[in-house]
């Protein structure tokens, strides 16, 4: 082997050692907090799924698998995908609607807030669903990141329902406080997320508190877990998740 043939293998082999440097940075998730992160994918793909269930008293378990796919567009946009999946309740099953969205990171400048928008629409698009037109929905994120490894979330949003003779505006407002380890691969968080505010009728806030935890292997994958307390009558008594989401 000459010594030119040596130099450009070397070359090749510190190119490809320094490639994770410059694959971004690690995997942040939308799940499992109601308060969306500011950041998109990047030039990735990630797909976020689960099993949820939730309970009232007196009435039956209902399960869904809630699962979210986000499809780069740059570095600071992406299209994304929602839908709460299979849908189980009372022993019928149906498929949920279909959202699409678009989510676009505003800014991130030291010494302020991370920010984004996401504008989406539900779509009727479900099985056994009710035919309740297109509900769009447009929400606002701020992030900002204190010391110890501190987060705090904070999200309004407004959106158009339609159903049941209740059409009109609905808002929406979560705050989050985070907590993480482990060089950041752990994180623990609690909110509380009035995640439906009707505008127009008698209907009271849909309001929770919600806590959980999320660990990441490596910088692609993440698996989390999350309870929720209903704190208003319209709201659930308690509803719970666990979840996967893998980046590619």
């Amino acid at each position: 082997m000459t010594r030119s043939t040596a130099r450009r293998l070397l070359l090749v082999a510190g190119l490809a050692a320094a490639l994770p440097a410059f694959a971004g940075d690690p995997i942040s998730t939308d799940r499992p907090d109601f308060v969306e992160s500011s950041a998109t994918v990047g030039r990735h793909v990630q797909l976020e799924t689960s099993v949820a269930a939730s309970a009232d008293e007196g009435a039956p378990l209902e399960r869904s698998t809630p699962t979210l796919l986000r499809v780069g567009l740059g570095d600071a946009w992406e299209l994304r995908f929602e839908t709460e999946g299979r849908i189980n309740a009372a022993g019928e099953s149906d498929w949920a609607d279909i959202g699409v969205g678009v989510k676009h990171h505003l800014q991130d400048r030291e010494g302020m807030p991370s920010m984004a928008w996401i504008a989406g629409a539900e779509l009727p698009t479900g099985v056994g669903a009710d035919r309740r037109g297109v509900r769009p929905s447009l929400e606002f994120v701020a992030e900002w990141e204190l010391a110890h490894d501190i987060g705090i979330g904070v999200m309004p949003g407004l959106s158009y329902e339609r159903g049941d003779g209740d059409n009109g505006l609905a808002g929406l407002l979560a705050v989050v406080v985070g907590k993480s380890f482990a060089d950041g691969r752990a994180r623990v968080f609690g909110e509380v997320a009035a995640q439906r505010i009707p505008i127009h009728g008698d209907d009271g806030p849909e309001t929770t508190f919600d806590t959980g935890a999320s660990w990441r292997f490596g910088d692609n994958t993440q698996v989390d877990m999350a309870y929720s307390y209903g704190l208003s009558d319209a709201a659930a008594d308690r509803a719970w998740t666990v979840g996967i989401s893998q980046r590619w």
